[in-house]
């Protein structure tokens, strides 16, 4: 783990890669906003980074997100880019209000899991947040609703952990994959 990100320019292969560099420990996973401005970067340093790609010099403008207690396993941006979630091995998942004058500051917690939260996925409607778990579990958020840490759905069966979560592009299924040697729908 070198604990970089590379941004590769795929019109001039030639061109060396931005190098963006700043997390403590290596980087677990990346996502790019839906406008395509942002990166957003997960670590082991227990810190989400939000890269500016408009920037002149993205490796020297980006925004820190602190709080969580272990590492940042997941990263995923809702499709209106409004949220940033992120998935902790502090068993927890995180919502941060991008449209906030400090989207730093009070994030939702989103608490349940009883074991590492390893993945998060939006509905493509951006209503609905899934969250995967090491505790064989994968778990459903509303987001339209007034506190979306309440009243979490619970989606038991899977006999191992559960490590990833995706939604259909019609947002009808969620499916959830497994140590277990099994996907679900």
């Amino acid at each position: 783990f070198d604990r970089t990100v590379r941004l590769w320019d795929l019109t001039d292969l030639s061109q060396a890669p931005v190098v963006l560099a700043g997390h403590a420990y290596g980087v677990s996973d990346v996502a790019f906003s839906p406008d395509g401005r942002w990166l957003a970067t997960a670590s082991d340093d227990s810190t989400a980074r939000l890269w500016d790609l408009a920037s002149t010099d993205p490796a020297q403008n980006h925004i820190v997100f602190r709080g969580h207690t272990d590492w940042v396993k997941g990263i995923a941006f809702s499709p209106d880019g409004h949220w940033l979630a992120t998935a902790s091995a502090d068993h927890t998942a995180r919502l941060w209000d991008l449209t906030a004058a400090d989207p730093t500051a009070d994030p939702v917690i989103l608490t349940g899991h009883g074991g590492i939260v390893v993945a998060v996925a939006f509905s493509p409607n951006g209503t609905l947040l899934a969250t995967a778990s090491f505790d064989n579990t994968a778990r459903l958020w509303d987001l339209t609703a007034a506190d979306p840490a309440q009243n979490s759905v619970e989606l038991k069966g899977h006999e191992n952990i559960v490590v990833d979560v995706s939604f259909s592009s019609d947002g009808r299924w969620l499916a959830t994959a497994s140590e277990d040697r099994t996907a679900r729908l």
